[in-house]
C-alpha cells in the first residue's frame, strides 16, 4: 500500500500548489478513511 500512499501525497501536494485547499482537505479525509479500511 506504500506506493498508493505516495501517489496520494503527490496528488495532495499538487492540489495545494494549485491553491485548491478545500478540495485537498476533502481528499485527505477520504484517504484517511480508505487507509483505516485497509488496516482493519
Amino acid at each position: 500500500m506504500k506506493n498508493l500512499r505516495q501517489v496520494r501525497k503527490f496528488i495532495i501536494i499538487k492540489l495545494n500548489q494549485l491553491n485548491m485547499k478545500n478540495g485537498t482537505e476533502l481528499i485527505e479525509k477520504n484517504c484517511i478513511k480508505e487507509e483505516s479500511e485497509y488496516n482493519k
